[in-house]
């Protein structure tokens, strides 16, 4: 049994050794771990060397020389599969539990019609981020948008493995066979949202995906996204228009930006009532300044300024 795991690093050098040596526990199966530098410092490329010489499994590392976003990355490391039977995807902030990988390969040699599985997330807390995941609408983010939907919570998470719409895109373990079928990520996505897609697109080419919750993996959410909260901000707003336009139709599109722009003015008066300094607001500002370019559908443009602007 053959895997490829495949990790982005952006700025990232102090996750990296402990997703290593994590990876090396949480799987007796063949590994090669292929990290994907999406423009980071010099210095990854000989931590990347050094890990190597440490690790039992086989390490590659791809630099590249500008950040193409997350989704492009993945599918960079992706290209880089020789004849591994699984892919896994990972984010480097990520640890999973000791033979967690194995648990999840084991349910997808059962569950044959399965393409994707996820395993069971917690944050350094211990705090379970496992919930039932919807396909999203327009009208959901609305209310997300407003604060208006309550997220349920899976039941007897702790030994219940079950089919669902989506998983995280932070650690999920997918069948070569199926990948090959679907295709890789959408590179129309800088980040968020490509994970969700993806699962949409299992589904629609006859793939199952699942939680898996018998595998634990701790995640330090955001780290890079934590760079910024502005950029945050604006990102996942924009990744949400492509999602919403690709599978809801312009109408809908319309739509969600309309929300995003009342959402921004009510916002940015809010917060600087609140908290001038509050670093969102920068983001929010940013967006309803950039209107027109919503409008005009140029959202894959605007997701590469605010990565080189915020």
């Amino acid at each position: 049994m053959k895997l490829l795991a495949v990790a982005t690093s952006y700025y990232s050098d102090a996750y990296l050794p402990g997703l290593v040596e994590a990876l090396d526990a949480a799987t007796n199966s063949s590994l090669r771990i292929v990290i994907v530098d999406n423009a980071s410092s010099g210095a990854t490329r000989d931590l990347v060397g050094a890990l190597a010489e440490r690790s039992t499994s086989e390490i590659l590392y791809v630099p590249l020389r500008m950040n193409p976003g997350y989704a492009a990355a993945v599918n960079e490391g992706i290209r880089r599969r020789a004849d591994e039977d699984f892919i896994l995807v990972t984010n480097p902030d990520v640890a999973p539990a000791p033979g967690s990988i194995d648990v999840l390969l084991a349910y997808l040699r059962r569950q044959e019609h399965v393409g994707l599985v996820g395993p069971s997330l917690a944050d350094g807390n211990g705090q379970r981020s496992d919930h039932d995941c919807i396909l999203p609408t327009w009208t959901g983010f609305w209310r997300d948008a407003f604060g208006l939907r309550r997220r349920s919570r899976l039941t007897d998470v702790s030994v219940v493995a079950r089919e669902i719409p989506w998983v995280s895109g932070a650690f999920m373990l997918a069948r070569t066979k199926a990948v090959l079928a679907v295709g890789v990520m959408d590179e129309r996505f800088f980040m968020y949202m490509e994970d969700v897609d993806w699962c949409a697109r299992f589904w629609r080419s006859g793939w199952s995906v699942a939680l898996v919750p018998q595998a634990r993996v701790c995640h330090w959410a955001g780290h890079a996204a934590n760079k910024s909260a502005a950029r945050r901000v604006v990102q996942v707003r924009l990744a949400k228009v492509i999602f919403v336009s690709k599978w809801h139709g312009r109408r809908s599109e319309l739509l969600w930006i309309s929300t995003i722009l009342l959402e921004c003015a009510l916002k940015v008066a809010l917060l600087t009532l609140r908290n001038p300094a509050d670093p969102r607001v920068a983001g929010y500002r940013w967006l309803f300044r950039r209107r027109r370019d919503l409008w005009a559908g140029r959202t894959t443009s605007l997701q590469l300024r605010a990565a080189e602007l915020l």
